[in-house]
């Protein structure tokens, strides 16, 4: 997936930015750095899992995960990102996401859940638990996660931090509490039942900046059609195990 190969090198400038020597993270991929942007030279999950969990071990509890979902546009995402960037809407987009998710790999799954005045983007489960094993590396994709969803608020005309306020099913962690105000903002509240971002049930008819409909249906049904060959080929490995 050449998706992978772009959080691989955003992982990396993390690592790298961090203070970690490099070479331990180079060796497990098998795929040299300058060779990332290769779609031919495509890193292997297995191997990306065995760098996160190196750099959770080193570095825990430093919110390393908001600086790597911080450094992750829209446009990273592939196919789905371009169907999201060109939809018309806040609500298109999470529509897409929702549907199509598993094509770019996502370790969170989340839905949008609708009321009378609000809307909520609520993790609902854990899509890859061969990734997610700890709960370290729970945090780390949580953080993740939600710092690539407050990157996406200049995409239709709003801050960074478009949301009310942010809930984290998780205690306040008291290292990297100043960088989790820093990149999701200040309303953050901690230890909740679910992890989700509630937002002003308006926002979700925003217009998106570069909005092309057509252009959004045509990299959508790429997704589906690639989330069939996924679905697929997981069943016949799971037939076969």
């Amino acid at each position: 997936m050449k998706e992978l190969n772009s959080y691989v090198k955003h992982t990396l400038d993390v690592a790298q930015a961090a203070g970690e020597d490099l070479k331990p993270y180079r060796d497990l991929l098998g795929v040299s750095y300058k060779n990332l942007d290769d779609a031919e030279d495509c890193v292997e999950q297995a191997s990306y899992n065995q760098l996160l969990d190196l750099l959770v071990a080193r570095r825990p509890n430093e919110g390393l995960g908001l600086l790597d979902g911080l450094g992750v546009s829209i446009l990273d995402h592939g196919l789905l990102g371009y169907a999201m960037f060109a939809s018309e809407s806040l609500e298109r987009a999470i529509d897409r996401h929702t549907k199509y998710q598993d094509v770019i790999g996502a370790a969170l799954h989340t839905r949008l859940i609708v009321d009378l005045n609000r809307a909520v983007l609520r993790v609902t489960n854990i899509a890859r638990p061969e990734l997610i094993n700890t709960p370290a590396k729970l945090r780390y994709e949580t953080e993740r996660l939600l710092a690539q969803w407050a990157e996406i608020g200049p995409a239709f005309g709003q801050s960074k931090h478009w949301y009310q306020h942010i809930n984290i099913a998780y205690e306040k962690p008291q290292k990297s509490l100043k960088r989790y105000y820093e990149i999701l903002g200040d309303n953050i509240q901690f230890g909740r039942s679910h992890t989700e971002i509630v937002f002003t049930k308006s926002l979700l008819q925003e217009p998106f900046q570069h909005a092309n409909e057509q252009a959004a249906m045509l990299c959508e049904q790429q997704c589906a059609a690639l989330l069939r060959q996924l679905n697929n080929t997981e069943g016949v490995v799971s037939r076969v195990s």
